[in-house]
Parts: C-alpha cells; sequence; structure tokens
C-alpha cells in the first residue's frame, strides 16, 4: 500500500504528539552475543503495509526517516512530507531515524530501544581436515535509547553514530525483539562531519584560504582567459543573464537530486570547488558584457526578370527579393566572420575557427541601418548561386584509424587509461560520476572541432545607386495621373539626371586643367587667357620684317 494511503487510513486517529529527547547509553558487548543471522533478521513486514511497519500488543510502530537529498526538508516535524519509509537493505544518510505510532488509551508508553552497529567479516575455520571460510560478525557496537510516546500521534528521534564508511545497523525494541525489529545501511553524509574550527579566528582563516584568496587569483585569471576567448571567438554565447541563471540553477537542482551524497562528499573534501564556481560566474558575465563589434546583418540578393518598360522598350524588373539574416561579428584583425549564439558553437570558434566571410572587403554595397532591429544590410549579387554560403563551425566525431602495430598499442593503452580512470572516479565518487568521467574522456580524445566558412558574391557598386534611383523616380512618378504623364515625369527626370552628370563631369575636368596649368578656367569650359600658338617658320619670318 502506498505511504500516504497508509497515512490516509490512520488519519482519523490522528494527534500532535510529543516527543522526549533521552540520550543514548553505549553498551559493552561480546561479538559472540550476537549471530550474524539473528542481526541480519528485520522482523515481521505486515501484509498490504509499506516495508518498515511493524505490530506488537495489537499497536503498529513504523519507521521513517528524512532523505539527506531533501535540502528544503525539516527532519521531525510532522508537518514535514518528504519523510520516507525506512525499507530494508535502504541506506540512511542522516544520523537520525524516526519510530511513529498511535497511542489511542494509554496516556504515554516507555520504551527501550537498542541500535547495534556492525560489519560482516570473513574468516577461515578449521573443520575436519579443510579450512574454510565463514562469515561473522565484527566492529559491533551496541547503543541503548530510552524513549516515551505520548498519546496520539507519536514520534520519537532515534539518534545515530556517525559512520564515515557504511555499516549495517540493526534497531529493535526489548521485549519485542522479534516483531520490533529493523535493518538497514548507515553511511553519513558527508557535510554531517566536524568543520574542524573552534573560534572566529580559525574561521576566518579557513575562509581566507578556502574562498576569498581563490576567488582574488581566478577572477584576475579568468578576465584574461576572457579576453583570449573573445579574440579567438569574435563573440561569447549569446545567452544573455537570464538564460545562463536558468541553466545553471536547474543544471544544480539536477545533480544535487540525483549525486547528493557524491557532490557533499566532493565539497567537503575539495571546498575550493566552490571557489572556481563563483570564479566561472564571473567569466560567464564578462562573457556576455564585453562583447562588440557585433551586427545583426541581412543579406538580399534580388531575383531579375526581361520587363517592358512604359515607352515600350526592353528593360529588367526585380520580381522577387530573397533574405537572409546572420549575426557578423568584426575580428580583431579587421576581417568579418559570421556567427551563431550558443555555446557548443562559442567553444568550436575558440578551440577551432571562425567562419570568415570571403570577399568581405569587397562588400561596396554594405549599408548601415538606424532605428532599426537590423544593423546593416548587404546587397547580393543577382547571379549569385545563393545568398550567402555558410557552413557554421561545430564538433565532429574523429575516431583513430591505426594503420601500424605502434599505432594499435596506441589505441590499446588509451582506451585502457579511459576505463582506469572510470573505474578510479566510480570507487571514488559513485557510478553516476564514473560515468561522467568516463564520458568525458571519450570525448576529449575523439571530438574534435570544426571550422565554419563562409562565402558571399557581392553585388556591383552601382546596384545600391540603382535601386535608389528606382525608389526616388517611382516616389517622384507616383502621383502621376495616366502612364503618360508617368512617363513624361520619368523622361525628365532622367534628362535631368543626365544633365547633372554632364555638370558634374565638366567640374573635374576643369579642376584637372586648373591644376595641370595653374589658369583662371571658365566653367563653360574656355580658357580665361588662351595658349599662344606655336610658332611656325612663316610667322617667325613675318616677325623678322
Amino acid at each position: 500500500m502506498k505511504a500516504r494511503t497508509f497515512i490516509a487510513a490512520l488519519f482519523a486517529v490522528l494527534l500532535l504528539g510529543s516527543m522526549l529527547a533521552v540520550p543514548a547509553v553505549a553498551q559493552d558487548v561480546d561479538e559472540q552475543d550476537y549471530t550474524l543471522s539473528e542481526l541480519k533478521s528485520g522482523g515481521t513486514q505486515l501484509p498490504n503495509s509499506p516495508d518498515s511497519v511493524r505490530s506488537a500488543d495489537g499497536r503498529m510502530y513504523w519507521a521513517i526517516h528524512w532523505p539527506a537529498d531533501a535540502m528544503l526538508a525539516n527532519p521531525g516535524d510532522s508537518e514535514d512530507d518528504d519523510w520516507k519509509f525506512l525499507s530494508p537493505g535502504e541506506t540512511v544518510e542522516r544520523n537520525a531515524i524516526y519510530l511513529r505510532t498511535i497511542l489511542q488509551d494509554e496516556a504515554s508508553e516507555e520504551m527501550t530501544v537498542k541500535v547495534a552497529y556492525w560489519r560482516e567479516g570473513e574468516r577461515e575455520v578449521q573443520q575436519g581436515n579443510e579450512t574454510v571460510a565463514e562469515p561473522y560478525v565484527k566492529d559491533l557496537v551496541v547503543d541503548t535509547h530510552e524513549v516515551s510516546f505520548e498519546k496520539g500521534w507519536a514520534m520519537q528521534e532515534i539518534s545515530l553514530r556517525k559512520s564515515q564508511e557504511p555499516r549495517q545497523v540493526t534497531v529493535w525494541a526489548e521485549g519485542h525483539e522479534d516483531d520490533l525489529r529493523w535493518t538497514f545501511t548507515h553511511e553519513s553524509v558527508a557535510t554531517s562531519q566536524a568543520a574542524g574550527i573552534q573560534t572566529e579566528g580559525d574561521y576566518l582563516t579557513r575562509a581566507s584560504f578556502e574562498f576569498v584568496l581563490p576567488i582574488i587569483v581566478g577572477v584576475f585569471l579568468v578576465g584574461s582567459l576572457v579576453a583570449g576567448a573573445l579574440r579567438r571567438a569574435g563573440k561569447g554565447p549569446g545567452w544573455g543573464y537570464v538564460k545562463w541563471a536558468f541553466t545553471l540553477a536547474i543544471g544544480s537542482a539536477l545533480i544535487l537530486a540525483t549525486q547528493f551524497s557524491s557532490v557533499t562528499e566532493i565539497l567537503v573534501n575539495a571546498p575550493r570547488i566552490l571557489a572556481a564556481l563563483v570564479v566561472a560566474i564571473v567569466g560567464i558575465v564578462m562573457l556576455e558584457t564585453y562583447t562588440t563589434n557585433v551586427s545583426h546583418t541581412a543579406f538580399f540578393r534580388p531575383v531579375l526578370d526581361k520587363a517592358t518598360s512604359p515607352s515600350g522598350e526592353e528593360a529588367v524588373d526585380i520580381i522577387d527579393l530573397e533574405e537572409r539574416e546572420e549575426k557578423t561579428v568584426k575580428m580583431p584583425d579587421g576581417s568579418t566572420a559570421v556567427v551563431r549564439d550558443g555555446l557548443i558553437p562559442f567553444l568550436a570558434r575558440i578551440f577551432g575557427g571562425a567562419a570568415r566571410l570571403e570577399r568581405s572587403e569587397e562588400l561596396k554595397t554594405r549599408m548601415e541601418l538606424t532605428d532599426s532591429p537590423i544593423d546593416e544590410m548587404v546587397w547580393v549579387h543577382p547571379d549569385a548561386e545563393e545568398i550567402l554560403d555558410y557552413q557554421p563551425e561545430g564538433w565532429g566525431l574523429e575516431l583513430p584509424e591505426p594503420e601500424t602495430r605502434g599505432d594499435w598499442l596506441t589505441v590499446l593503452v588509451g582506451g585502457a587509461v579511459l576505463l582506469a580512470v572510470a573505474q578510479m572516479a566510480s570507487a571514488t565518487f559513485g557510478g553516476g560520476i564514473g560515468m561522467l568521467a568516463f564520458l568525458g574522456a571519450v570525448a576529449v580524445a575523439t571530438v574534435r572541432p570544426q571550422d565554419g566558412h563562409a562565402r558571399v558574391e557581392p553585388a556591383p557598386a552601382h546596384l545600391r545607386s540603382a535601386w535608389a534611383s528606382m525608389l526616388y523616380l517611382s516616389v517622384e512618378a507616383e502621383d502621376a495621373d495616366t502612364i503618360e504623364d508617368a512617363r513624361d515625369t520619368i523622361v525628365s527626370l532622367q534628362a535631368r539626371s543626365e544633365k547633372d552628370v554632364q555638370e558634374a563631369l565638366q567640374e573635374q575636368d576643369s579642376t584637372l586643367i586648373e591644376e595641370m596649368f595653374s589658369e583662371d578656367v571658365d566653367r563653360s569650359g574656355d580658357l580665361i587667357d588662351p595658349l599662344p600658338e606655336r610658332e611656325t617658320d612663316e610667322t617667325e619670318d613675318d616677325t623678322d620684317e
């Protein structure tokens, strides 16, 4: 029966109970007093009830505990629903379990509870002419607890000794040894260890060496690393503060929920990891804050087709306009790269290379925009096969391809090292951490960054002016009443444009003549002081006469 179903069945007689804390008394025992089979016995379970429910003298008793990974729980609070029934073979990580019962008629009940801590060993014994191995009880310690249950729904705490290594625990009530009996494994969570400090001075000294100094050194170090990363990658991951905060919060919650004991053990043994986490968060803020020279660029490619002008002549018209938007960044060497947001592309740019935009220096039709979600617009050649030939950077799997005997030996040694690392991590921190270590080692050995590439066919420089002229002509002619009026307006504007061009060319030629001869020039095109004619033989004779 489910835990909550069982509680609902008892809720009719639920009353608030109280508990009296009585210190445990250690008992000197001989390991011969208890047999292994006796200590392994867990009492009689009731049918259709949770595993920890027992019965004695017509009354039900059950043992519960609060898991260590229930970080927000309040152990011992009857209103806290994070408790669990104590099942046989379950590992208790907190240093207490709780016995519960219901007293309906009696005002109180006194009970003596025994708690035995033990381990199973193996020794060699002589049986006849043979030497055999037999299990036995070792490291046995028995504590005595005096508890008192009050009327109603009562709960009594049974404190446990700290267990740095897993050991077996058997709990029973005197007078009901066969009925009220529970067995489980106990291993204290790492955070229950003594801190080893007694004064404020000890606390400040330890905090300085384990947190303050590592954070100060780490911040300066991560600052230089961030600057180098931005030089190579062009921009950061581009997630923003909110997405980073959400990702870190969810990731931390999942890790603590699934690997609480392993994580706490790591943090207790290496508290500077918390300082490294703070430094990493500072680095993330730097990446997202100091990213510059990023533009939201729109690439446009006009699709052209033949058309007929109002005068009946052959012309060209834009029948479609293809668009593609990407983020571009100005790299330190002056080139332009196309970049994508995300942590994986960012790491690929750091360890590999960004997708440099080929022919970006030839983009004469680039235009900057204001008051627009797009920072700049680039015209692409109408005859280009695609707007932007772009393959983003990423990661690829490169498996080793051994050919020689030495290559095979290297692969085998590398595989053995990977397995050894995973085995050591599993033995030290648990199977979950060991699996993560194995996957990380395999990724380092086989995953390689893949460089990206980007290429664009820039449009001719006059395409932008042609587009602007078309827009200007269309605005000037939009008030025409008939096609003939529109035609006359366009012809007039074109003629005026031609005249402006001729005047500009004449101005340029006149300026050139002034620079060559240092003479004032009539803007009509004639010199004020004409150059003298070149003398010939005939003119020389006339002069002599």
